[in-house]
């Protein structure tokens, strides 16, 4: 059982991620958030993410919505099945 975290109005930190991905290589993996749902998303990183050694990265970020992009150079073979995100609402709406 887990504890959604799908209210768009509440503000969320994300502390870490565990990226689902397989590959032989390092993937860079950028953490966005956007403090306003109609607002641009703001990027960290690159993290630099190699499954042979890495199983999570340390990102303190915070905002109304999180996503997570996936960028690889050159022609490596990838896969992800997603990622579990560590984080908690810090911030209820004031609906």
């Amino acid at each position: 059982q887990g504890n959604p975290k799908v209210d768009p109005t509440s503000t969320k930190l994300v502390r870490r991620i565990y990226p689902k991905i397989d590959s032989n290589n390092s993937v860079d993996v950028y953490v966005g958030v956007q403090q306003k749902l109609e607002g641009s998303v703001t990027y960290r990183g690159p993290f630099p993410f190699d499954p042979a050694v890495d199983n999570h990265i340390d990102c303190l970020q915070q905002g109304k919505a999180v996503c997570v992009k996936y960028v690889s150079t050159g022609n490596i073979a990838w896969s992800s099945t997603g990622f579990i995100l560590d984080m908690d609402v810090i911030g209820e709406s004031n609906r």
